[in-house]
């Protein structure tokens, strides 16, 4: 079986979610199927890795005055490659959506991340209610009725799909995983204490947060927890890994508070520094809002957190309840409380012994349920279904 996966490749260490989920699952898959990448990047090339066949064609801007030789060589490409199923990473309107919906010769596959319009709303780059809104919102609905079979990362999302009239029988869940090994591998001495020079960390203890800084994302309340935590312990400091449109009234919202020398702001993180941030921090907090229909997902950083045996506080929203087991793999708290957020994170710093009972209890889960092997295999399934309806046909 051969199958083509479209999307953005990342081009060094992933650089989001997305990125990350996408290149994993693609190497993973390679270990029982024939996998193809094929991406827009900086230069066109054509390498392997772990496997996987990628084929990159340049970035160029004509292609954003013209998107009709952009689907013209996406077209081209596809057809030279001959899939049997073509798996498209994300749902919202792109060339790489457009060519296979052009490319009809084969079943096509959507991993749905999230509704781009509602992600767009949430972080504040397209007003509801407008021109662009309606269009995006048809958009999407459009391209998803047109998939063989749409994979969400959650349970909430697939409701959502439902109860937006789309067949059932052609959703499947299936949630993001994570490579315990990858992580545990980049993990010794000398990355340890790279990266404790890179971001010149101080000596107290470490809460960190690596998600982008949108208003959906919640790190306002986690500062504002911050503020009640270091009452009791001074020294205790926060990491904020990301960038964003809220940074500014972060930074802002902290020296207000008065808790500058309690929160770092780390900027742009590479992915590959994360376990060490992970293996050198008390816990991880993920503070994230509901937002006109945007929610968190499968969240790659809770997972790799949990993966690494680092208890976990998280809002009780989205993906979050099929990850967390509320007290034994991890804490859940009610969205925009910044004094539960506070209170169920002293409760894990002021009891050592239960902080790593949480955290092993939370790497066992991920080994036994979320490893990459366990969910590549849920996906080979589902192409198997894919080709023996389209064999019936």
């Amino acid at each position: 079986m051969r199958v083509l996966i479209l999307g953005k490749w990342p081009e060094g260490s992933p650089q989001n979610g997305v990125e990350a989920h996408f290149s994993n699952l693609a190497c993973h898959l390679s270990d029982e199927i024939d996998v193809h990448v094929l991406s827009f990047g900086k230069i066109s090339d054509q390498f392997s890795v772990n496997g996987v066949h990628v084929r990159t064609i340049e970035r160029k801007r004509v292609y954003r005055a013209l998107p009709l030789l952009a689907l013209q060589i996406l077209l081209r490409d596809i057809k030279a490659i001959n899939p049997d199923i073509v798996h498209v990473q994300g749902s919202n309107p792109s060339p790489y959506l457009y060519a296979t919906l052009l490319h009809s010769r084969c079943p096509m596959v959507i991993t749905m991340h999230g509704l781009s319009v509602h992600e767009r709303i949430a972080e504040g780059s397209m007003a509801e209610g407008g021109v662009k809104h309606r269009w995006a919102s048809f958009s999407d609905v459009a391209m998803l009725r047109k998939a063989d079979l749409v994979i969400v990362v959650d349970s909430k999302k697939k409701d959502m799909l439902i109860q937006q009239g789309h067949d059932a029988s052609r959703i499947e869940c299936i949630p993001n995983g994570v490579d315990v090994n990858i992580l545990q591998t980049g993990l010794n001495d000398e990355s340890i204490e790279r990266v404790w020079e890179r971001y010149q960390l101080g000596t107290g203890r470490k809460v960190l947060c690596a998600k982008a800084m949108m208003p959906n994302n919640g790190q306002g309340y986690l500062v504002q927890a911050m503020r009640l935590l270091v009452e009791r312990d001074p020294a205790l400091e926060l990491l904020l890994a990301g960038n964003g449109p809220e940074r500014d009234g972060l930074i802002k919202m902290v020296r207000e508070l008065g808790i500058e020398r309690n929160v770092r702001f780390l900027g742009d993180v590479p992915h590959e520094d994360i376990p060490a941030l992970l293996h050198l921090s008390s816990m991880a907090v993920l503070p994230s809002l509901r937002g006109k229909g945007a929610e968190e997902g499968s969240s790659i950083f809770l997972l790799e957190a949990m993966a690494l045996g680092r208890p976990v506080v998280a809002t009780n929203i989205g993906g979050n309840p099929e990850t967390i087991i509320d007290g034994m793999t991890g804490l859940l708290v009610p969205e925009r409380d910044h004094e539960a957020l506070s209170h169920a994170m002293w409760s894990l710093l002021d009891d050592g012994y239960r902080a790593r009972e949480i955290g092993l209890a939370a790497r066992s889960f991920i080994a036994e349920n979320r490893n990459w092997k366990i969910i590549a295999d849920r996906y080979v399934e589902q192409y198997r279904i894919l080709m023996e309806k389209k064999t019936r046909i």
